[in-house]
């Protein structure tokens, strides 16, 4: 449990948005809702190193999740107004990149999603981060006919483990893209490319996706 409100200190946002965003890609929408809010409601206009733009993009997700990519969308871009740190700037990015996933702009989803990966890859080292764009990035090579490369890409996601897997289980754009691959591909040509895949290096798959 987090602090009581006599024991919090500076940083408080900053540990409800890490603890939500543990159970958000667990699955669990509901317990990330509570603890983004609860660090929404400590913050209010202080941005302790970036904490309350965390549990913006945070509170985000969730509002995807729920269909409501356009209040996504502009939560991203009011977290992203302030000049943050790149562990705040990171999950805004992929909060942004997930809700232009949903509204179906892909220009603005690519780019979000090659700042995050940079990011995720150069500046902080994150597999985590670079895992979690996987799915966005297979959605927008799905998007422009690369159904071989996106069905890859899917596979590689959901080989992780399943405390970072179980919120695209959750997200119904995702089952659609992944059935709509299984249509275009059909059983054969899907199940071989989802097979090789799967057996993918994250660092090549990566490096391949930010040289592309």
């Amino acid at each position: 449990a987090l602090q009581d409100d006599k024991r919090r200190t500076p940083d408080f946002a900053g540990i409800a948005s890490i603890k939500g965003s543990l159970v958000f890609w667990r699955g669990d929408f509901e317990a990330a809702e509570h603890y983004a809010r609860l660090g929404l409601d400590f913050s209010e206009d202080m941005n302790y190193y970036g904490d309350r733009s965390a549990c913006q993009g945070l509170l985000s997700y969730v509002m995807s999740m729920n269909g409501d990519y356009a209040g996504a969308r502009e939560l991203c871009e009011l977290a992203i107004q302030d000049e943050l740190f790149d562990i705040s700037a990171i999950s805004v990015l992929w909060g942004m990149a997930l809700a232009c996933c949903g509204l179906c702009d892909d220009e603005s989803a690519a780019e979000a999603l090659r700042t995050c990966l940079h990011k995720a890859r150069h500046n902080l080292h994150s597999p985590l981060f670079q895992i979690l764009c996987l799915p966005l990035a297979a959605i927008l090579a799905a998007r422009a006919g690369e159904y071989e490369q996106a069905a890859g890409l899917l596979a590689l996601a959901y080989a992780q483990p399943p405390d970072i897997t179980g919120w695209m289980d959750r997200w119904s754009l995702l089952a659609e893209v992944r059935r709509d691959l299984e249509e275009h591909l059909g059983a054969d040509r899907f199940g071989a490319a989802w097979e090789r895949g799967a057996s993918l290096a994250l660092d090549a798959v990566v490096a391949h996706l930010l040289d592309g």
